[in-house]
């Protein structure tokens, strides 16, 4: 979830940066804030990284961290 301003969004608009990956979200949805729901690859490494959000190249977020115990499981 993410705070924006913008009065729309679509995930063309949306880029979910994990480590040195940007993806492109399956779903970009509004409710109190902005949420972003991006699937992980599944060749990507058990680790922690730092994940932010970047909207239409412009604006990023504060970059929180997450840790990845094993996503060929989903």
């Amino acid at each position: 979830c993410f705070y924006c301003p913008a009065e729309a969004l679509s995930v063309e608009d949306v880029r979910i940066e994990v480590g040195n990956q940007t993806l492109t979200p399956m779903f970009v949805g509004r409710g109190d804030g902005w949420q972003a729901n991006v699937k992980l690859p599944k060749d990507l490494p058990i680790g922690t990284y730092s994940v932010s959000v970047r909207v239409a190249e412009l604006a990023v977020s504060n970059a929180l961290r997450i840790t990845v115990n094993d996503v060929r499981a989903y």
